[in-house]
């Protein structure tokens, strides 16, 4: 005996569903609706809440080129959640693709039905974010469509989101580049606009796609669009859909006005008062800004994981100076002395080389000892954790941090002397090796021990004040020269602080 779903719909076949959905070809047993419809039911329970998100989404979207529901169970009883809709029998864009190749009015035709019904989605709080084929529906041997499946669509007018982090939504062809940087999912109306514009060229070429790392005025797309002035008016359109977020077109409406414009070119060519010549120039300029913009993009992104790396490696690099100190505080404790370490997370010192370059604090630890409990005062051991920047060069310059995606960073130690009043008496930076990771130290010329007169100056001094140079990929490969350099920073603050006093 044939399934029958809520009393109602009778199973007469199975469809080639989703990940998570079935999909079958059912009738209406009441008579109510006549011909075959699809339902699709839940194949995951724990994607009820989603499931309950798209029944929502369609309930409230009313526009003819979106799938409409006809019925739905969302899980109130024992059955299996569902949803019922129309039968496209005419399949999805995937399908019929090679029909469009080539053919820029059909293609067109068919752009401003999913543009609008993207349009009224954008206006109603939904983002689709799944524009692709096989969500193009065709109802009809003609070019009418259907947008369908928002499964995974962003409702912004929900009161919490349904998509699990870490889950990238969309396919990899179409999705705009901005949903895949460190796992962001909050979608905006740009997002549809990038993955029809892709959809649009995916049409017009039969199957082809523009790469995140190319562009639509890449020569190699010229073919496509040298066949008049309304192939170049569509590429124009393209380059602001299929662009980064900086020059791309945010809303749809905007988009529908452009290809209405493709659509109605012949009518309005003749007002039209450049010449070729200064058509020319005119996409060359916009090449140019396009260009532009995609550097500018990547440079921001390039620097947005350096100021990410920074901050990580600066907040581990000082956690464990702070439970290295500490594990030396206990031990003098357990010697009678006065003593105590603490994270200086918060303090933002700027050290100058002298070689063009300046250490900026991020972090740090400090190690502070009171070597006689019957007077006041202290000495403290200060250890800096900075990056290391450039100051000779522009902050726009790539190598501003470093090896671009790779920030230079650099540990120094300091020695800080308070006296009885409670203000600093002598302060500096600890003579010792400048150790850059990685790179063999200079063979000394003598074997003799360096005697000084004193153990810090007040001037960080390259090459004779002490420092550790890493970069964020040596974490934390570089902690080995880090430790080798505290040992010594704190015996010649142990022998500072043992010599008699006058």
């Amino acid at each position: 005996m044939a399934q029958v779903f809520g009393g109602r719909w009778k199973n007469v076949g199975e469809l080639p569903g989703g990940g998570q959905s079935f999909v079958f070809r059912v009738v209406d047993t009441t008579g109510a609706i006549e011909g075959e419809q699809i339902l699709k039911r839940l194949k995951n329970l724990k994607r009820i809440a989603r499931f309950r998100q798209e029944v929502k989404i369609l309930q409230r979207l009313d526009d003819p080129h979106i799938v409409k529901l006809i019925d739905a169970n969302v899980g109130e009883d024992e059955e299996r959640p569902y949803l019922v809709m129309p039968f496209a029998s005419n399949g999805d864009l995937g399908r019929r693709i090679e029909l469009y190749k080539g053919q820029l009015d059909s293609v067109v035709e068919v752009a401003l039905q999913i543009a609008r019904a993207l349009d009224h989605a954008h206006k109603n709080g939904v983002i689709h974010r799944d524009i692709k084929p096989g969500n193009i529906l065709f109802p009809e041997i003609n070019h009418n469509v259907w947008v369908s499946d928002f499964g995974i669509s962003l409702d912004q007018q929900a009161t919490e989101r349904n998509t699990p982090d870490g889950e990238v939504v969309g396919p990899a062809i179409f999705i705009a580049p901005e949903l895949t940087e460190h796992g962001r999912h909050d979608a905006t109306a740009a997002a549809d606009v990038y993955s029809l514009g892709q959809l649009i060229f995916y049409m017009l070429t039969g199957g082809r796609w523009i790469s995140q790392q190319s562009t639509v005025h890449d020569p190699r797309h010229n073919d496509t669009f040298a066949k008049g002035g309304r192939y170049q008016l569509l590429r124009t359109l393209l380059a602001k859909m299929i662009a980064p977020m900086a020059t791309r077109f945010t809303a749809m409406a905007d988009v529908i006005k452009d290809l209405e414009s493709v659509r109605d070119w012949e009518k309005s060519q003749s007002s039209i008062l450049f010449d070729p010549a200064a058509i020319m120039v005119l996409e060359k300029l916009q090449r140019r800004v396009g260009d532009e913009a995609r550097e500018k993009a990547r440079f921001e992104a390039i620097r947005q994981s350096e100021l990410e790396v920074i901050d990580s490696v600066s907040a581990s690099v000082g956690a464990m100076l702070l439970q290295t100190l500490q594990r030396q505080a206990d031990h003098l404790k357990n010697m009678g002395f006065d003593v105590i370490a603490v994270r200086d997370s918060n303090d933002r010192n700027k050290v100058d080389t002298g070689i063009g370059s300046l250490f900026e604090q991020k972090d740090g630890a400090s190690l502070m000892m009171k070597p006689d409990p019957n007077k006041g005062g202290y000495s403290a051991l200060r250890l800096l954790v900075c990056c290391e920047v450039l100051h000779s060069r522009k902050p726009t310059d790539e190598r501003y941090l470093g090896e671009p995606g790779n920030p230079r960073l650099a540990v120094l130690p300091m020695y800080l002397e308070v006296g009885n009043s409670g203000y600093p008496s002598e302060s500096g930076y600890i003579h010792g090796r400048s150790i850059r990771h990685g790179v063999r130290a200079p063979v000394p010329l003598t074997s003799a021990p360096q005697w000084r007169t004193k153990m810090f100056g007040p001037q960080y001094i390259e090459d004779t004040s002490a420092a550790v140079r890493f970069t964020g990929r040596d974490w934390p490969a570089a902690a080995e020269d880090i430790s080798a350099m505290l040992r010594d920073a704190l015996n010649e603050l142990i022998r500072h602080i043992g010599q008699p006093r006058q």
